[in-house]
C-alpha cells in the first residue's frame, strides 16, 4: 500500500471554500461514562461480606482497572483543550486527522478517483462504528494494477451524517464542481449571543446542583482526613466516591460558565466566509445544539441551498429544545440546530434565519445590526449568592433538612418572576419592541 501521507501541503484555512470537521472531544462522554460504569460495578461486585476486611490485591484490581482507563482516555485533554480539526477539504486536497492534531492521511485531489461512504461494514467495522458508515477512499489508478478501495473510520464525526457531507465536499472537489462564494463585504459580520433569560435558568440549576456537590465534597474531605490510616477496604470506596465529586464539580462550573461568563462569546457568526456554529451535542442523536465554546463548526455558504425554522414540539426532548433551524445542503441534506441558548421565544432564532436566507438570496444589508450580548443584573447575583449560601449552610449542618423544601419553593416563585429582573441586553437589541427595550426595576 503506497504512503498515503506522501503529498504534504498545510490546508488553508483562510480560503472562504474550506470546509472543516471539528468537535471530537463530545465523542468522548459515553467512553468515559462506561469507564466509570464499568469500574463503579467492579467496586460493587467484589465488595466483601460484611464484617471481612478487604485484600489489598482486590484494591490493587480496581486501582489498575482506574490507572488503565485515566491513560486510555488522555487524549481527550488534548483535544479539550486545543480543540483540532477531525477533516478538512481545501481546495489544495483532502486532510484526515488521528489524535493530538496529527496528520493521519492526505491527499491532492488529482490523486483521488472517488470518495463515498460504505454501509456494507463487516461485523469488525461494525464494533468501530455504530451507525455502520465508512469512508471509502478509492486513489486513481495510475497503471500499478487495481487498487482496492480504503476504508477508513473517522472518530469524531457524528454518524452517516457528518460523514456523508464529508463524502459529498470531497467528491465535488474531485469532480471539479467548486461552487462560487457568496458575494459579502470583506469586513460585514454579524453575531448571536446568548439570550438573557438563560441567567433565570441557570439559577435555578446552580441551586440543584450546588447541593448534592457539595454533600459529596464534605464526603471526600471526611475521607480526607482519614486517608493516612486508610484500610483497603476505604481505598474501594474513595475511587467512585472521588469520581462522582469530580463529575459533579465539573457539572457546577459549566453551569456557572454557560449562564453567568463568556457572555460576549458569540454563539453563532456570520461572515463573508461562511457561517460559524458554537456546536455540541445532545440526548436526541443528530440534532446538535448551540452552547458557549468556541466557534467549531464552518458551513460555507456556497454548500447550503435554504434555512428553515422549525417549531414543532416533535423535535423537542423533555420539553427543553423547542427552537430549531434547519439547514438544507445543495444536494438536499437536512441538518437540524437547536437554537434554544438564542432564547425561548421566536425573535432572535427568526433573525438568525432571515440572516441566513438574505444572504443565500443576496439581498442581505452591509448595515445590519447584531443582537447585543447580555447582562447580568445585581438580582441575579444576589439570587446567586443566596444559593450559594445556602447550600453551604444545609451542607455545614448549620441549618435543618426541612428548611430545603422553603428553599425549592422560593426558587419556584422567583422563576415564575419575570427574566428581565435578572439580566437584560446590554443594549437595545434591533428591531426590539418598545416592552423589550424597556429596563424593567427589580
Amino acid at each position: 500500500m503506497p504512503d498515503e501521507t506522501q503529498s504534504h501541503f498545510t490546508p488553508d484555512l483562510a480560503n472562504p471554500q474550506t470546509l472543516v470537521w471539528r468537535n471530537r472531544q463530545v465523542d468522548y462522554r459515553s467512553g468515559i461514562a462506561a469507564s466509570l460504569f464499568i469500574l463503579i460495578f467492579l467496586w460493587l461486585s467484589l465488595l466483601p461480606p460484611a464484617g471481612v476486611q478487604q485484600s489489598w490485591r482486590t484494591a490493587g484490581v480496581l486501582l489498575t482497572v482506574f490507572l488503565t482507563a485515566l491513560i486510555y482516555w488522555r487524549h481527550a485533554v488534548y483535544d479539550f483543550f486545543c480543540d483540532p480539526p477531525l477533516a478538512i477539504c481545501d481546495p489544495q486536497g483532502l486532510t484526515l486527522y488521528g489524535y493530538y492534531g496529527k496528520i493521519s492521511h492526505q491527499w491532492r485531489w488529482d490523486a483521488l478517483e472517488q470518495v463515498t461512504i460504505s454501509y456494507d461494514a463487516t461485523p469488525f467495522e461494525e464494533l468501530l462504528d455504530s451507525s455502520h458508515a465508512i469512508l471509502c477512499i478509492t486513489l486513481r489508478n495510475t497503471g500499478d494494477g487495481y487498487l482496492p478501495p480504503l476504508k477508513l473510520h473517522v472518530d469524531g464525526l457524528d454518524g452517516a451524517s457528518e460523514l456523508n457531507a464529508l463524502a459529498i465536499a470531497a467528491q465535488r472537489y474531485i469532480d471539479g464542481e467548486t461552487p462560487v462564494p457568496v458575494t459579502l463585504p470583506t469586513g460585514w459580520q454579524r453575531d448571536w449571543y446568548k439570550y438573557p433569560d438563560l441567567v433565570q435558568r441557570g439559577n435555578l440549576n446552580h441551586f440543584w446542583l450546588l447541593l448534592p456537590q457539595l454533600l459529596l465534597l464534605k464526603m471526600t474531605i471526611t475521607a480526607g482526613k482519614h486517608l493516612h490510616a486508610a484500610t483497603a477496604d476505604d481505598i474501594v470506596f474513595y475511587i467512585p466516591l472521588w469520581c462522582l465529586t469530580a463529575i459533579a464539580t465539573i457539572a457546577v462550573c459549566l453551569n456557572i460558565r454557560h449562564n453567568f461568563f463568556q457572555r460576549t462569546q458569540p454563539l453563532a457568526r456570520a461572515d463573508c466566509h461562511g457561517l460559524h456554529l458554537a456546536l455540541r451535542r445532545t440526548p436526541i442523536r443528530g440534532m446538535p445544539l448551540l452552547f458557549t465554546g468556541p466557534l467549531n463548526t464552518h458551513i460555507p455558504w456556497q454548500e447550503m441551498r435554504k434555512c428553515v425554522k422549525h417549531l414543532s414540539p416533535n423535535l423537542s426532548w423533555g420539553g427543553n429544545y423547542t427552537q430549531h433551524i434547519g439547514l438544507i445542503s445543495r444536494d438536499g441534506q437536512h441538518r437540524i440546530i437547536i437554537t434554544e441558548c438564542l432564547g425561548k421565544n421566536d425573535a432572535p432564532t427568526e433573525d438568525l434565519c432571515v440572516t441566513i436566507r438574505a444572504i443565500l438570496d443576496g439581498t442581505v444589508s452591509p448595515t445590519t445590526s447584531s443582537y447585543p450580548p447580555l447582562r447580568v443584573r445585581p438580582f441575579a447575583w444576589y439570587l446567586f449568592a443566596a444559593n450559594t449560601g445556602y447550600a453551604l449552610a444545609l451542607c455545614g449542618s448549620l441549618l435543618p433538612i426541612w428548611t430545603l423544601c422553603i428553599a425549592a419553593f422560593a426558587n419556584l416563585v422567583i422563576l415564575a418572576l419575570p427574566w428581565q429582573w435578572q439580566a437584560e441586553f446590554s443594549a437595545p437589541p434591533p428591531d426590539a419592541p418598545p416592552l423589550m427595550r424597556e429596563k424593567p426595576h427589580a
